[in-house]
């Protein structure tokens, strides 16, 4: 339980999500040094607005394109540091 507290039904994750939209509109933030966000390239259409990312992830991953879902992994939701 305290491995898996940061995900999609726990209680950390709406908290993992707001931190994760705020990085993907802060290009500069420190979460980006390793691989830069232009890096992992554009967002799939699916999630190309923030707002529409977050109700994606809110709703469930699960829910989402395997591309969508994949961009999400890429660009490192699980090191959000909350």
């Amino acid at each position: 339980m305290v491995s898996g507290s940061d995900w999609f039904g726990m209680p950390n994750w709406t908290g993992r999500v707001a931190a994760f939209c705020r990085l993907v509109q802060d290009p500069e933030d420190p979460h980006w040094h390793i691989r830069s966000l232009a890096d992992h390239g554009p967002r799939p259409a699916e999630i190309a607005d923030v707002q529409d990312l977050r109700t994606a992830l809110r709703e469930g991953p699960d829910r989402m394109t395997a591309d969508s879902a994949e961009w999400c992994v890429d660009a490192g939701i699980r090191y959000v540091r909350l």
